[in-house]
């Protein structure tokens, strides 16, 4: 199996192109309709105008921005943009879990796109944009990716890797199943203890907080909660206060962002999920090592979903890894590399670990490596 997939990673890098873009306009075949006119949807719009496209509507299923206008545009809904611009245009679906919205305009007799599509045509434009790269980029890291394939423990994770890698190459959607159950607590590879001592590198609004609350049965030792955006951290302190006095004790907040080493870094706070450290970003955030964090409470779970920062994050706690062997929970979607970097890492720092990966999307984003110790598998 494992020569298979070697073999197969190798076809798909073959054939990866040299990353030139077809010079064809994506609108040769007609007007743009941006399908979803939510944060993908105003980015792709910006990124076609300033390549001189102008859609002429947003569809969407949601009623509620049906019969509005976004950035200029006219929010129509799917029938109504059908009727109106039928099979002369292109329906662009400009959403990230698009697999379901592709079926329901192709079933209308739509032509239809996903985005990544559009993306990848005008790379000077859009690209990076999260694990979507130019194919070409891959290249170098031949041998990692390679040898990144030997980490998998089972099966359903070197599908998994595969597909991600086609992804990446040549922009195969062609995915496995997502990966029911809590995004971050696979229950079906590891079991919580109620001496869990959680770190919730990302902590948003206080979403994982409340899942592994939920997860544990509220049976833990410790909670260490780390969020940098100001807005998301008060959100997350109210879910606190709101909880018994019990579980209070029990969580430690901590506003900052995590990374290698103690600095001040610049900050974009949009006040959602996305919010994330960027040199462009408008205001400056404290940034701190989990080692130095994690000093007083080491660690048996770590969870990092910090769009973009999780290697440099995992090397500010490579003691506290190596010292306590916690479980890992680290989001690999955020850029083309951390599919086999992070792995890669994680594997240099202890060899106790045994490898999973699994997608919480119906494409090929939300992807998760599972790191866990031999010994908390479950049997």
């Amino acid at each position: 199996m494992a020569d298979q997939l070697e073999q197969q990673i190798e076809q798909a890098l073959d054939q990866a192109s040299a990353g030139a873009a077809t010079t064809k306009s994506i609108a040769s075949n007609g007007p743009l309709v941006l399908f979803g006119a939510g944060r993908v949807g105003l980015i792709a719009l910006a990124g076609l105008r300033k390549v001189g496209i102008e859609p002429v509507a947003w569809a969407d299923n949601n009623p509620r921005v049906q019969g509005t206008s976004v950035a200029g545009l006219p929010v129509l809904s799917p029938e109504e943009a059908s009727a109106k611009f039928g099979g002369a245009a292109t329906f662009v679906v400009t959403i990230y879990t698009g697999a379901g919205v592709r079926q329901q305009l192709t079933e209308m007799g739509l032509r239809v796109v996903g985005f990544t599509h559009v993306f990848r045509r005008y790379p000077d434009t859009f690209l990076p944009h999260g694990c979507l790269d130019r194919p070409s980029k891959l290249l170098p890291h031949r041998q990692d990716i390679v040898q990144c394939a030997k980490l998998w423990a089972d099966d359903a994770s070197r599908a998994e890797y595969l597909a991600q890698i086609r992804f990446r190459a040549v922009l195969d959607e062609n995915v496995p199943p997502s990966h029911p159950g809590p995004m971050y607590f696979p229950e079906d590879l590891m079991k919580l203890s109620a001496e869990e001592v959680f770190v919730d590198c990302g902590a948003f609004d206080g979403d994982t907080v409340r899942a592994f609350l939920d997860c544990s049965g509220m049976s833990f030792r410790q909670i260490v909660a780390m969020e940098p955006d100001a807005s998301n951290f008060k959100r997350l302190e109210q879910l606190v206060a709101g909880l018994p006095a019990g579980l209070r004790q029990k969580i430690h907040l901590v506003q900052a962002a995590v990374g290698s080493r103690r600095e001040t870094v610049r900050f974009e706070a949009i006040g959602t999920a996305g919010s994330q450290v960027t040199d462009a970003g408008s205001y400056e955030v404290s940034c701190l090592p989990l080692d130095e964090v994690l000093a007083n409470y080491g660690a048996s779970l770590i969870k990092m979903d910090i769009e973009g920062s999780e290697l440099q994050a995992l090397q500010g706690a490579q003691h506290v890894i190596r010292q306590h062997v916690p479980a890992l929970s680290i989001c690999l979607y955020h850029r083309q590399e951390d599919l086999w970097t992070i792995p890669l890492y994680i594997a240099s720092l202890s060899e106790k670990y045994r490898f999973y990966l699994r997608r919480h999307s119906d494409d090929c984003w939300e992807q998760i490596v599972y790191a866990i110790p031999a010994d908390r598998l479950r049997p």
